[in-house]
């Protein structure tokens, strides 16, 4: 797969908000949440360089929010962790604004503006907003320690510069019938990241495992899976592994293992 930064962007773009959980892996997020987001993941390029980013106050009350800018980086495993010396960091390159909106009205919304300063060296880089809930002072009676805790969401801002250029395979396929896991590596190369959905079909072309939205992040040579099969397989051979596209699952490349 070889693609530049327009063809790149449509990959980003076209993540819904099911990819949560590969940008967002490392929080808990309840299902009676006080904010919700309209993008999961924002790209920004040559060709446009600004957003805006809209912060929707869910609940019945006013709420505060405040926006902080973030380096993180993947490990093999797919899990996202804090960095501080992140080799692909677009932190400088990022301006948010405002960086706080206090008493937003239910059921209304906050927009913020994110905006791409200008680069030179072309490629992808990434860092990450922090969108944090202010909680109001505690007007309780409590007399020991209080815990409130605070609704935090964490999103991916991709700036792309001139050509980006990815190229994905798969490798060092090994199952194990005692448990039906399959394990395997994603290489990556190029100058982005690489998005796709997982399909592994047996050899009457039925499919046995389907992951959607799987990313593997600029940083990373190559990220490791290990997949549970369905109990009934106990031979992969002549298997057929695909990598498609997220949003149109045309084709990215397939081999068979």
């Amino acid at each position: 797969m070889n693609c530049g930064s327009l063809y790149m962007k449509k990959y980003f773009k076209s993540l819904l908000p099911t990819a949560i959980g590969l940008a967002v892996g490392l929080l808990s997020l309840t299902a009676n949440a006080e904010f919700n987001l309209d993008k999961y993941r924002v790209v920004l390029d040559d060709s446009e360089r600004r957003t805006d980013l809209k912060v929707y106050n869910t609940s019945d009350d006013f709420n505060s929010i405040r926006v902080q800018v973030v380096d993180m980086q993947m490990n093999e495993n797919g899990e996202i962790v804090p960095a501080e010396d992140y080799a692909y960091s677009a932190k400088k390159m990022v301006r948010i604004g405002p960086r706080m909106a206090k008493n937003i009205t239910p059921h209304t919304y906050q927009k913020f503006r994110v905006r791409a300063r200008s680069g030179q060296e072309p490629g992808e880089f990434r860092t990450h907003i922090l969108i944090e809930e202010l909680l109001p002072p505690y007007e309780g009676e409590a007399k020991g320690m209080v815990i409130r805790p605070n609704l935090r969401m964490i999103i991916p801002v991709f700036i792309q510069r001139g050509k980006v250029d990815v190229s994905v395979t798969a490798a060092d396929f090994d199952f194990s019938p005692t448990d039906n896991t399959l394990s395997f590596a994603l290489k990556r190369q190029g100058n982005g990241s690489a998005f796709g959905n997982i399909v592994i079909e047996n050899t009457q072309g039925d499919v046995v495992y389907r992951k959607h939205n799987i990313g593997i992040y600029r940083e990373l040579e190559q990220r490791l899976f290990s997949v549970t099969l369905p109990p009934e397989v106990n031979s992969v051979d002549n298997f057929v592994f695909k990598f498609l596209e997220p949003d149109s699952e045309k084709m990215i490349f397939q081999q068979s293992f």
